[in-house]
């Protein structure tokens, strides 16, 4: 497990419509539950990550290679009131990626 001070080198990819919110998510995102922002149940202050990618915007029409035989395509989703993207897993061909999930 990794302690709060621990650095994670690793690419975080977002679509540029949403690129804002990695900036301060307690006000940009609205997470709240029982009277605790974001911040307070991550339970360390909020650090941006280091390495932020857009999400190619074609990735939400077909499947797109983010590294060599890796490919994602994503979704918009609506969870409570924002759109999310889902992202998908499998072949770039013309074949149909699996869902990938909870409980998958």
């Amino acid at each position: 497990m990794l302690a709060s001070d621990d650095a994670v080198d690793v690419p975080v990819y977002i679509p540029e419509r949403d690129r804002y919110r990695l900036e301060e998510p307690d006000i940009t995102t609205g997470i709240s539950s029982n009277g605790m922002t974001f911040t307070d149940m991550a339970g360390t202050p909020w650090r941006q990550p280091a390495d932020i990618r857009l999400f190619p915007g074609d990735g939400f029409s077909r499947a797109v290679e983010m590294v060599p035989g890796i490919a994602l395509r994503a979704i918009p989703a609506r969870v409570t009131r924002r759109l999310h993207p889902v992202l998908l897993r499998g072949p770039v061909g013309g074949q149909r990626p699996a869902l990938r999930g909870r409980g998958h």
